[in-house]
């Protein structure tokens, strides 16, 4: 709102929201996420802001993707200099230069498994199956007791002030 009332033109960028819709969730974080509630209020009002002529979209194909993947895969047909194979790929390698931190993995092994969940008929999660989930793939993740107990007293300053991991 603050961007209306101060400048004469208003341009979104990155308003896909999901890995499906061909990108990642976030430029600065490489751990994969679920579509929210939160993230479809944002889309909303993001859409009223455009058609009421307030913004618009940088990207091509935003409004087409968030409609389906019909109408989206049609679009980006439409449109190679940003969804072709050559665009494609280059975005990849500068995506893969950065390694996904270890904290990702287990988000990243929850919405495998939706997928596969939703590939053989099923709904997609609640956020309590979401969470259900990741609380099982992080107990199956989690380390040793013996490693646990270290970690504890590492972090209690260990012997004499040091640190041992």
């Amino acid at each position: 709102m603050l961007a209306a009332s101060v400048c004469g033109k208003i341009t979104l960028y990155g308003m896909q929201v999901s890995e499906e819709q061909g990108v990642p969730y976030h430029y600065h974080n490489r751990c994969p996420q679920p579509y929210s509630a939160r993230d479809t209020a944002e889309w909303l009002m993001f859409r009223r802001f455009v058609h009421a002529g307030v913004a618009t979209f940088k990207e091509p194909c935003i409004e087409e993707c968030h409609d389906g993947k019909d109408r989206c895969d049609e679009c980006r047909e439409q449109h190679p200099e940003t969804y072709g194979a050559a665009a494609i790929a280059e975005g990849q390698q500068v995506w893969d230069r950065g390694a996904m931190p270890p904290y990702c993995l287990a988000r990243q092994m929850m919405l495998d498994q939706e997928r596969k969940h939703t590939a053989g008929g099923g709904e997609a999660y609640t956020k309590e199956q979401r969470d259900k989930a990741l609380a099982e793939i992080n107990a199956k993740m989690a380390p040793p007791a013996v490693l646990k107990k270290l970690s504890r007293r590492a972090g209690g300053g260990g012997r004499g002030g040091h640190t041992a991991v």
